[in-house]
């Protein structure tokens, strides 16, 4: 393992350094700095979901803080759901809203080790921010300028950073 990771490598071979350099293959046949060949990438599975981006009048955006297994537990993040009859049932329980004014924003890509995640953005404005008797009831509303000290996963902050 040391050998391999330290003389034998594809980006810099030590062929000149190696003790095995007579009898290797790849050093007779000038294939050094091909091999080791890289494993071929493995297609990763697809998912999606919307975000809801929740903003009242003065512009303040609704953040619930994720709980239960899964990425990005113990984050603040955009209300999740897993297509259009999720969200508008998600509004309805969560703001008591019936019907709202809903811009989709652009859908993008966001990739992880695991799996590739594709994330249709919508965003519901104004809508009218309901008091909470507590943070795990509910999104908390939150200043812009608030944004910056809270853990948000990378998606939903290059996305609120991106949409003033």
């Amino acid at each position: 393992m040391d050998f391999g990771a330290t003389l034998c490598t594809r980006s810099r071979p030590g062929c000149a350094r190696c003790p095995f350099s007579g009898d290797c293959a790849a050093h007779r046949d000038g294939r050094s700095a091909e091999l080791p060949a890289p494993r071929p990438a493995r297609a990763l599975p697809e998912r999606s979901c919307l975000l809801l981006w929740l903003e009242d009048a003065q512009g303040r955006i609704a953040l619930p803080r994720r709980e239960g297994p899964g990425v990005w537990r113990g984050l603040w993040s955009l209300p999740e759901a897993a297509d259009a009859r999720q969200a508008d049932a998600w509004l309805r329980v969560n703001l008591r809203i019936e019907a709202a004014r809903v811009e989709r924003l652009p859908a993008f890509l966001h990739v992880f080790s695991h799996y590739r995640l594709q994330i249709q953005p919508l965003r519901v404005a104004p809508v009218e921010a309901l008091p909470s008797v507590s943070e795990s009831e509910g999104p908390r509303w939150f200043e812009r300028a608030e944004l910056a000290g809270l853990g948000l996963p990378a998606p939903v902050r290059r996305l609120l950073d991106s949409n003033p």
